[in-house]
This record gives C-alpha cells, structure tokens and sequence, in this order.
C-alpha cells in the first residue's frame, strides 16, 4: 500500500481475469492476480500472484498442477 496526500492508504487491486474458478472459502490478499484459466481450490489463501492455467490449493496457496 502507499499512503494518499490526505494520509490515508490506497488499497491495492485484486486482480481475477477470465475463466477463473474460485472455491468456497476462498481468501485473496490484496494486491493479488489472478490470471486466466487458473483454478483455486476451496479453502485456500492466496497471498502471490498465479501463473495461466494453473490449479492452486492450501495455506498458503501454491501450484499443484498444470493445467495447460
């Protein structure tokens, strides 16, 4: 985050692109991309940025699978 002229932060964007499915329970830090094609797996805490096609899952969250 960065701090605004009034001293308030900015929050980052939380980035989620096209065909991207995202189980229940889900939590995405901010900040995050999520690309496209990419799956998140209930439960899971995403705190870095995903890769395309991609299956994520757990605490933190990390690549399980290739999906391409």
């Amino acid at each position: 985050t960065r701090k605004g002229q009034s001293g308030w932060e900015i929050p980052k964007d939380v980035i989620i692109e096209d065909n991207v499915w995202i189980g229940c329970n889900v939590t995405i830090l901010k900040g995050v991309k999520i690309h496209s094609g990419s799956i998140i797996a209930a439960g899971s805490i995403v705190t870095k940025e995903t890769s395309e096609k991609g299956l994520y899952a757990g605490n933190p969250a990390r690549l399980i699978k290739s999906l391409k």
